[in-house]
């Protein structure tokens, strides 16, 4: 456990709004599920949060647009990423090989 390592225990909210108002975080990794990626986006940097957000950052047009405004008018970082979603697991084999 982080206390048997020395650190404090972890910090648990019940909301991702108390979470974005607490001022013992920097930044925040968005890995939820897809829908909810621009919503959280633009909420963390409203709250002055960098963001580290796996793609799509957002499913609805207006949700991006809304998303896209708000990260131009940030001084934060903002990181989109894709993980390998659609990568085979094994070895033998490649994506668009038989």
């Amino acid at each position: 456990t982080t206390r048997q390592l020395g650190g404090p225990a972890p910090r648990v909210f019940s909301r991702y709004e108390d979470m974005l108002a607490w001022n013992g975080i920097d930044a925040v990794i968005i890995a939820t599920p897809d829908h909810t990626h621009a919503q959280q986006l633009t909420l963390a940097l409203r709250a002055g949060k960098h963001v580290y957000c796996e793609k799509p950052f957002a499913s609805v047009l207006d949700e991006a647009n809304t998303a896209i405004d708000v990260c131009r008018k940030s001084d934060k970082v903002v990181t989109l990423t894709e993980h390998r979603r659609l990568a085979s697991t094994s070895s033998n084999h490649r994506l668009g090989t038989p």
